[in-house]
């Protein structure tokens, strides 16, 4: 059967299953760490437990053992890989970045592994620190939340990780390694200048009888601290080495790196003849699209901010040795999605039994056999013989509605307190606000603004609070800052157990502290000073590219636009 018709004949079938990576009505509070229930059997291999995760079983040498495989389909990898995490936590509720978040991480990947074995979990470069320009200065805070996010990933135990430099910028080998290993974390990174014990310079994976090498290139430093820190070598004659010693012990047939190298420097390793087939890289290198072909590659753009899951699949249904198809990637986007199908509806089946909803759980097994039915045919039809291997790019959104792991928003919740403390700590030991710099609350504005305050309050600003409430982050300072009237300024909204009437995005969040306004308001004949004019950049220190990713000012402001007080009958 050609592709063309395999298409024709189960489009029907297709438009029936919904393609969500995760759905339901789950909350998003902190369940027990443990499964909710047993889940249904894999999709790959032919036992129904849990397997333990790659990372526990590793060798020494750096070599995964093999994975079972389907008996009528071609050897297959598949990949979940989270590049680019940049130290996010939790996901933040604004529309732009809804889902991701370390804890619904933790829930999602043991069922990954149980639906589908032989899958890889690896986390890619930046994912413990935001400074990634190598500009920013990383001081004891960024230090302590590079901790948490490793500690984090210690719960769903990746396979492997591949730090960039902003990782060890972060937390310097000498922090990070044992850490790492202690967390059964195996680090992979393939241009260090020397061996460093605790690094692994390549990891290979044995699919069948196929064998794939997985590099991590750490980009050029930034600054003298960082090569003096972790001093590195060339990364075409690293990565030549190592392919020469791995083709002495068998054929090669995928090789994927992870780099957090940015453009010009790729491009130089392209000069340079590196030879990889799959190059995960940072976002932001192009803006039409996950990934792009070229001549004999394939580069995969990270998701940033941890909200979803690349995921790379690989059907070695070519002759050995490596090489990519350019097109026929039809039929693996098909087995992708039948998959993720398998994973949401797992979760649902779950979320029903829990529940005691006999008809929903009806409703989720149906859907699960569905899933494995559209798998089975259309991995099928990536076993017909190809000119090389098959690959395509899709994605595992971390949902939204994922129950948070117990075990990760414990260790959330303890450091969010500790910061709030020291916060707390920092302000009260601070000098108090400069005269007129103080801020007097929502009450005050009342007195003289009352058809400003009304407006105010059916505006999305006034739900701020509540907003961050239903989240159940009320107590998390990442996002303290833009749902309440200044955040840890002196006399601003500190502790939310202080009841300090802050809440929401008052007047003085765009406004600035009123005291002065109000003084002078009151003393007859003097013009009330009208606070920091309010411009983009006020908004856009909230509403910025990665929360409010299609903010408009004149549209935004329009939704919270008031009278001027000048104005007023």
């Amino acid at each position: 059967m050609t592709t063309l018709d395999f298409r024709r004949r189960h489009a029907l079938l297709g438009a029936m299953l919904i393609a969500l990576g995760c759905g339901g009505s789950g909350s998003g509070g902190s369940p027990p760490s443990g499964p909710i229930v047993e889940l249904p059997p894999p999709l790959v291999g032919s036992g129904s437990e849990t397997p333990t995760p790659a990372a526990a079983a590793t060798s020494s040498d750096g070599v995964l053992p093999d994975a079972a495989q389907d008996a009528d389909g071609p050897a297959w990898l598949r990949v979940f890989v989270s590049q680019d995490n940049r130290a996010e936590l939790d996901p933040c509720g604004c529309p732009g970045s809804p889902s991701g978040g370390m804890g619904k991480r933790a829930t999602l990947v043991p069922l990954l592994r149980a639906t589908i074995p032989d899958a890889l979990v690896v986390e890619g470069p930046t994912s413990l620190s935001r400074a990634v320009l190598g500009i920013e200065q990383v001081g004891g805070d960024e230090r302590r939340r590079a901790r948490v996010v490793l500690d984090a990933l210690g719960v769903s135990r990746p396979d492997a990780f591949f730090p960039g430099q902003a990782d060890f910028e972060a937390l310097g080998p000498k922090e990070l390694v044992p850490r790492a290993t202690a967390l059964n974390i195996p680090l992979v990174v393939s241009n260090l200048a020397s061996p460093v014990p605790g690094i692994r310079d390549r990891l290979v994976v044995q699919r069948g009888d196929r064998r794939v090498v997985l590099l991590g290139l750490i980009g050029a430093a930034r600054s003298a601290a960082q090569a003096a820190a972790l001093p590195l070598t060339d990364a075409p004659s690293a990565v030549a080495r190592i392919l020469d010693d791995e083709a002495a012990r068998g054929p090669i047939d995928l090789v994927v790196v992870f780099t957090d190298a940015e453009k010009r420097e790729l491009a130089g390793w392209r000069e340079a003849a590196l030879a990889a087939d799959v190059w995960f890289v940072p976002p932001g290198l192009r803006r039409d699209g996950r990934f792009q072909r070229e001549e004999d590659r394939l580069l995969v753009h990270a998701d940033p901010l941890g909200r979803a899951f690349r995921r790379l699949d690989v059907a070695f249904s070519g002759p050995p040795g490596r090489g990519l198809m350019a097109t026929e990637e039809f039929p693996l986007i098909e087995v992708a999605k039948a998959e993720r199908e398998h994973v949401a509806q797992s979760l649902e089946l779950a979320r029903a039994e829990a529940a005691g909803e006999t008809e929903r759980a009806a409703t989720a097994r149906r859907g699960l056999a569905e899933a494995k039915f559209r798998r089975g045919v259309h991995l099928r039809a990536a076993a017909e013989p190809s000119a090389g291997h098959r690959a395509a790019v899709t994605d595992q959104l971390i949902h939204p509605d994922l129950a948070v792991d117990g075990r990760v928003a414990a260790i959330l919740a303890g450091y969010n307190e500790d910061r709030i403390g020291a916060l707390t700590a920092s302000v009260a030991a601070a000098p108090q606000a400069p005269r007129g710099r103080e801020f007097k609350g929502l009450d005050a504005c009342t007195q003289c603004h009352p058809s400003q305050v009304a407006q105010w309050g059916r505006s999305p600003h006034a739900g701020a609070w509540k907003t961050l409430r239903d989240a159940g982050q009320t107590r998390n300072p990442d996002c303290l800052g833009c749902h309440t009237t200044g955040f840890g300024e002196a006399g601003g909204f500190v502790d939310p157990a202080e009841g300090t009437g802050l809440f929401n995005v008052q007047c003085e969040a765009c406004h600035g502290p009123m005291d002065f306004h109000v003084s002078q308001a009151n003393r007859m004949g003097v013009k009330a000073d009208p606070g920091v004019p309010v411009i983009e950049a006020t908004c856009t220190a909230c509403h910025d590219a990665r929360n409010s990713p299609e903010f408009d000012f004149e549209t935004y402001s329009a939704a919270v636009a008031h009278t001027p007080p000048s104005e007023t009958p």
